[in-house]
């Protein structure tokens, strides 16, 4: 069919729009008057072929996954900003989280310190020395390892 149209078109200059009051003038057997035909042909020949058709169903499957994504992008969007509303979240925020892993709690009001702070500016809680951690230590240990009284 295309090698035909092809040959046929081929030689024609100027033709007139199919249905056109200039097209509705020429005689039938006016080789311009076929080819104004042959083109809306052509395209609906071209535009039903399996690879058009898939091309055709691919786009609108694409526009559909994308609303549908962008759907369920609002819609959580919306459940956690009422989430986090209510006081539920799913876990801290990642500014948190960066905060968290930067610092340490102050040994008595829990308030933050950076690491490089050995002393808290809210209550004066100071980091204790090697040798009072040591001490503290032996303390612990040799109030539990007490052996029980009246065991035979």
């Amino acid at each position: 069919m295309r090698a035909w149209t092809v040959r046929v078109l081929t030689g024609v200059e100027s033709v007139p729009e199919l249905g056109s009051p200039s097209w509705a003038t020429l005689a039938d057997t006016d080789t311009r008057k076929l080819a104004a035909a042959l083109r809306p042909a052509l395209a609906q020949l071209a535009d039903r072929t399996p690879v058009a058709i898939a091309a055709r169903l691919r786009a609108e499957l694409d526009d559909h996954a994308t609303a549908w994504r962008r759907s369920l992008a609002e819609l959580h969007t919306d459940l956690s900003q009422g989430w986090h509303a209510l006081g539920y979240g799913v876990g801290p925020s990642h500014t948190d989280l960066t905060r968290r892993r930067s610092t340490y709690p102050c040994g008595q009001c829990r308030r933050p310190l950076s690491f490089a702070a050995t002393t808290c500016a809210a209550c004066g809680w100071h980091e204790p020395a090697p040798d009072q951690l040591r001490t503290r230590a032996r303390t612990s240990w040799q109030r539990t390892a007490r052996p029980e009284q009246g065991a035979a």
